[in-house]
């Protein structure tokens, strides 16, 4: 039986250490724009940012006008503090943990 493409599982917070690394280096994105970037479930993305907004490493800012019907999408970006650990955040990798100083 053919199999989906389908991004690899993760834990929660492999999901969550991810979408912190997507914010770093996209700036403000919106929950879709997310789910666009990791291929991830609507479900998986809601519950990893609503974890990570209630331990306040993101924020989540009104989307701009909108010219179509419905609400505008909410922006999420990284709280301060979040920015700052993570531009000098320990990443592993294949051989050993790295800096990765352009998160």
């Amino acid at each position: 039986m053919p199999t989906r493409d389908r991004p690899p599982r993760r834990s929660g917070s492999e999901h969550e250490v991810l979408l912190l690394e997507l914010l770093g280096r996209h700036g403000p994105l919106s929950r879709s724009g997310l789910r666009e970037l990791t291929g991830f479930s609507r479900t998986t993305v809601y519950d990893a940012v609503a974890r990570l907004v209630d331990d306040g490493a993101v924020v989540v800012r009104s989307g701009r006008g909108r010219s179509g019907p419905g609400r505008p999408a909410e922006e999420l970006t990284l709280s301060p503090g979040t920015a700052r650990a993570i531009g000098s955040a320990r990443i592993p990798h294949d051989e050993g943990d790295v800096t990765d100083d352009r998160l």
